[in-house]
């Protein structure tokens, strides 16, 4: 699951500047408590609310127009569908708060109806923001980085459909390196290889998949993450071995690199989603490595 991240700040004349959220818990109460608004026939309204230290959790619900159906149950031999009387229902959009950073993350995802969009979602939560601060604010796009382990729980749990290496530099991999999953016998003879073959003649290597496959397991994709480990991006600026990471996520393609990102990514299984309380608990545990579950 994706979050885009945006910086929240305030307007100050011509300008803009980061919002200092003072008291976290007043902000907490206001959300919690923020009423239903009413737009025409359709209406929104933040739910779900929890704190946890410098963040604020919560799930947007954006009501919107459709037709459902359902099988006549009257007439068992028939095929035919009858319309619901019933033809608005909410979608939910979850989003996260870290107050210290003044900074908002919002779910980015295929809405349902062309009534609903990414951009109108952005909207509806800058306005509940505006209400709930008292202060004219714009929610600006803002970068984040990855660092390795971060790109490597990356490659190893997405749908990984194209990654760049380069700058090898002559990098040698140590014996007994895990390459090949499963298939470990061969790893030797894959080490022996690189070392012998290519640690001082390739510099470059950019992986396609096939349709319908991904590199996760591909032991070339492997070789180039192990390098890629090896090498602390973080201690050799400008020198890092991956370049890019591009998956699929909700159908859509995503391009992610070390810096520079517009988006966050967080596994939250489909299942999860259905409670917004256990995907609070994924979200928690990948920003704040001291959160242990839903009971604190």
């Amino acid at each position: 699951m994706r979050f885009r991240i945006y910086d929240i700040n305030k307007v100050v004349g011509q300008s803009t500047e980061k919002m200092e959220i003072k008291d976290v818990q007043q902000l907490f109460s206001m959300l919690n408590k923020f009423p239903r608004v009413e737009e025409g026939t359709v209406s929104y309204a933040p739910l779900y609310m929890k704190s946890y230290k410098q963040f604020l959790l919560g799930t947007l619900a954006q009501s919107y127009f459709t037709q459902l159906t359902k099988f006549d149950e009257k007439n068992h031999e028939s095929k035919q569908e009858i319309e619901l009387p019933d033809n608005i229902i909410n979608d939910k959009t979850l989003f996260y708060i870290n107050v210290e950073e003044s900074q908002i993350y919002i779910q980015s995802k295929r809405y349902p109806s062309p009534t609903l969009s990414n951009n109108l979602t952005i909207e509806r939560l800058e306005n509940i923001l505006q209400a709930c601060l008292k202060t004219i604010l714009v929610l600006t796009p803002a970068k984040i980085d990855y660092n390795i382990e971060e790109l490597e729980e990356i490659f190893q749990r997405s749908y990984v459909d194209k990654i760049v290496f380069k700058n090898f530099n002559g990098i040698k991999i140590p014996e007994g390196s895990l390459i090949h999953n499963p298939r470990a016998d061969l790893d030797k003879a894959a080490v022996e290889s690189w070392n012998c073959y290519s640690k001082n003649d390739l510099d470059y290597m950019e992986l396609h998949s096939m349709k319908g496959k991904k590199l996760t397991k591909n032991p070339l994709a492997r070789t180039g993450m192990l390098l890629a480990k090896l090498r602390d991006n973080k201690s050799d600026e400008g020198k890092n071995i991956l370049t890019s990471i591009e998956i699929i996520d909700n159908d859509e393609r995503v391009k992610i690199t070390p810096t520079g990102n517009d988006s966050k990514i967080i596994y939250i299984s489909k299942k999860v989603q259905e409670d917004p309380y256990e995907s609070y608990d994924r979200i928690l545990k990948k920003n704040d490595k001291e959160y242990s579950g839903r009971n604190e």
